[in-house]
């Protein structure tokens, strides 16, 4: 920070205006804006004038005269009546003071030098050219402007002393804060140093630690992930047998549909085969009561049974079909002798046998020892002569 210079008219003028800025706050202390004749009466401590004197210098800054200074209106005329122009920074000299004799610049030193304010003659030639003009107009406020230089003068002495001891405070507080900080920082690079090695080594051992869970954790988990690749291969396996398993079922159940629906198929005919049978056995138990009676409980069985035996009558089927072949031929046979009977004249109709005829005689031998005629057993007999036949044939 560089010092005051009594040289530099800028500084000068802003302590000035700074001055004449807390003049008016001290008078206008109900911060209306604006003071009277009566509120420059508060400046009496602070300038050491006497009342008439502030009258008088209140009644040379009221240019307008309408009774009231406003803060613009003070500083103006205060800088006018010290010699300082706020407006235009470039100060010049007046033309007056090429006319000035020499007796009245001696004068105008000597009294500068009286009233203590010689350093404002070089800073600001305008206070001469005010002084000789209050001096060949006005004397009486010639002294009031003097005493006002004088209290001036004090007071910018006492703000430059002020100012060199705030601004050597200033840079000794400056010094002292440089040196705090830069302790202040070398212990917290110190203690900084100090943390980072801790964490540091809290990092590091909880590093290690980590490391070894991890350790411990990767070994688990390829155990885990042995174990779940062995199941998993166990059930692709698994997977692979229930698929191929699957896949035979499947054309098991598509063989087994076909055979169905043809079996189905065979089943019909059996049913209208056995339809048949039925009705001609039904014929042949006419004969009596006792008979068609028993055939009658006989068909009964049958049907109930074929509903029961279903599936071994449909392995059976194709037996079947030859009994039910024959049965046709015979009933065939039959008809055909019936009709040779019919032919015959004089003859009495007789009941002719079939191929049964062999099994009915050992029947009636039955029936008088009290046994039935099952027509159904004779059928069998048939079914199991011939499936000797063709086991005999093999």
């Amino acid at each position: 920070m560089n010092n005051f210079s009594d040289n530099d008219p800028r500084k000068l003028k802003m302590l000035l205006q700074s001055r004449a800025a807390e003049l008016f706050r001290i008078c206008d202390l109900e911060d209306k804006g604006f003071i009277n004749k009566k509120d420059i009466q508060r400046m009496r401590e602070s300038l050491n004038l006497r009342p008439d004197q502030l009258e008088e210098v209140f009644e040379s800054l009221d240019e307008d005269k309408n009774g009231y200074l406003t803060l613009d209106e003070f500083t103006a005329g205060f800088s006018k009546y010290i010699g300082v122009n706020l407006e235009d920074n470039d100060c010049s000299e007046s033309a007056n003071f090429e006319r000035a004799d020499l007796e009245a610049d001696e004068e105008f030193r000597e009294t500068m030098d009286s009233l203590g304010a010689s350093h404002l003659i070089d800073s600001e030639p305008n206070i001469k050219s005010l002084w000789l003009r209050l001096r060949n107009d006005d004397h009486t406020l010639l002294r009031s402007f003097e005493s006002f230089v004088a209290n001036i003068s004090q007071e910018l002495k006492r703000s430059r002393t002020d100012f060199s001891i705030l601004e050597s405070a200033l840079q000794n507080k400056s010094i002292d804060y440089d040196e705090n900080i830069r302790r202040l920082y070398e212990e917290m690079e110190a203690q900084i140093k100090n943390e980072r090695s801790k964490i540091t080594q809290k990092e590091s051992q909880k590093e290690n630690e980590i490391k070894e869970k991890l350790g411990k954790d990767l070994l688990d988990k390829d155990k885990q992930l042995q174990d779940s690749l062995s199941k998993q291969i166990d059930m692709e396996q698994k997977l692979f047998r229930l698929n191929l398993l699957e896949y035979k079922q499947k054309q098991e159940n598509e063989r087994l549909i076909k055979e169905k629906a043809m079996l189905e198929e065979q089943l019909q005919e059996k049913n209208q085969s056995l339809q048949d049978s039925k009705s001609y056995i039904n014929s042949l138990v006419q004969q009596t009561k006792e008979e068609k009676r028993n055939r009658f409980k006989e068909t009964l069985k049958i049907t109930e049974n074929i509903a029961i035996e279903r599936e071994t009558l449909i392995k059976e089927l194709e037996l079947l079909k030859d009994i039910n072949r024959k049965l046709r031929d015979e009933r065939d046979e039959l008809e055909l002798k019936k009709k040779e009977n019919k032919s015959v004249n004089g003859k009495k109709l007789t009941k002719k046998g079939s191929i049964l005829s062999n099994y009915i005689g050992n029947q009636k031998s039955q029936d008088s020892d009290g046994g039935q005629f099952d027509p159904i057993k004779l059928i069998k007999a048939d079914y199991y002569s011939e499936d000797e036949q063709e086991s005999d044939i093999e």
